[in-house]
């Protein structure tokens, strides 16, 4: 993200899109850094597909989750 910000450009944000700016914080982990991405993009209108296939959802305390999937993202969760 943070080669790339030089071209980024979004009609949400304008030219303040350097106010976002850096996207991904240098200090933090490689999820971290993963959500940090998935928010910049998210919050610049990107939509996050909810297929059943998507990898970036909120699991843990979800009640609505069926038990399998829950079990998916347990167990990649470590």
């Amino acid at each position: 993200m943070t080669a790339r910000q030089s071209v980024l450009e979004s009609p949400l944000h304008g030219t303040d899109i350097g106010k976002l700016f850096p996207v991904v914080m240098p200090e933090g982990s490689d999820s971290a850094s993963l959500d940090n991405a998935v928010e910049f993009l998210f919050q610049s209108g990107r939509s996050c597909p909810r297929d059943g296939d998507d990898h970036a959802e909120a699991w843990s305390g979800n009640p609505d989750m069926d038990e399998e999937k829950r079990a998916f993202y347990e167990y990649h969760a470590s």
